[in-house]
């Protein structure tokens, strides 16, 4: 089943817009003022009030490309989407307008390293992030992400990547845990944004009932709305900072492609030192890649 379509029947499976979302019953008055049930998702990444993973300062000179200290500045992310996970679900939106909820809040915020149009690579007359070829945005990232710890937050998150893990064979014997070849990878395909608007509908359905006693106290509701999506934001956040340890790739959770094949590329390397990466000495001077691509 698409996402989409999760989506749309989870949708309709809720009280129609007049009603409660909670209860679908009348609208009950939790003390918002007329039309903020209504009111439209906006993402402030300004108000998250974010600061560098692990602390680290942003980097916004460019450096010499010999020492792979390449420039970075800070991204920051939305541990919920706003528009493309939150925006999508409107019955919860407006169950977490009523109960004041804010997306914008800084629990829901963590800062990411990434470029900007002013950074250039690898030298101060040097190419765009976007003017690079896949190779040279390899050494960029993979450089920068192990140096802080943190996921490459450039491109959107919306890509699929195979989460996996080994079980055992279909010939393995009741020991089979001490064998290595009797274990064979498994796994799923899942995306950063399908996960959370999973995570999403569950949360709006833990809600939805007729009986729905939290519409009889509308203060519990506001703390309960709150808690469980402060709480996803807390399980959100605990599983992209996996991604700082000697494991990268045990987080289920990622929010670009470059940063999911980090990942992969630690987990062949199983934990070794990386590499010195640095930019091809062949296209140092190239003020395009093959493509001819510009931006990000």
């Amino acid at each position: 089943m698409e996402i989409g379509e999760s989506i749309n029947i989870a949708i309709s499976a809720m009280p129609e817009k007049d009603k409660c979302p909670f209860c679908g019953k009348a609208p009950h008055d939790f003390g918002q003022k007329d039309g903020d049930e209504d009111v439209e998702v906006v993402s402030k990444p300004s108000q998250l009030k974010c600061s560098m993973t692990n602390g680290k300062t942003k980097r916004r000179g460019t450096s010499d490309a010999s020492k792979k200290e390449y420039a970075y500045t800070m991204a920051a992310h939305h541990l919920i989407s706003a528009k493309q996970c939150f925006a999508k679900l409107a019955p919860l939106v407006k169950m977490a307008t009523m109960a004041k909820y804010d997306i914008n809040d800084s629990h829901n915020g963590i800062g990411l390293p990434t470029t900007y149009h002013t950074l250039r690579y690898p030298s101060s007359d040097g190419m765009q992030y976007g003017d690079l070829s896949n190779d040279q945005k390899i050494a960029v990232s993979f450089s920068i992400m192990g140096e802080l710890g943190a996921q490459w937050h450039v491109g959107h998150h919306s890509f699929k990547y195979e989460i996996t893990w080994e079980q055992p064979a279909d010939n393995a014997g009741d020991d089979w845990g001490d064998e290595v070849d009797e274990k064979e990878p498994a796994g799923h395909q899942q995306g950063y944004d399908e996960a959370i608007i999973g995570k999403l509908i569950d949360i709006m359905f833990s809600f939805n009932s007729s009986s729905a006693p939290i519409c009889d106290d509308p203060e519990k509701a506001e703390s309960k709305v709150d808690q469980k999506l402060q709480d996803l934001s807390k399980e959100i956040k605990t599983e992209l900072e996996k991604f700082s340890g000697k494991k990268p790739w045990d987080a289920q959770l990622y929010v670009s492609n470059k940063a999911f094949e980090y990942a992969q590329y630690r987990r062949k390397k199983k934990g070794e030192k990386l590499p010195s990466f640095q930019l091809p000495n062949s296209t140092m001077n190239d003020s395009h890649n093959a493509s001819g691509a510009r931006g990000l």
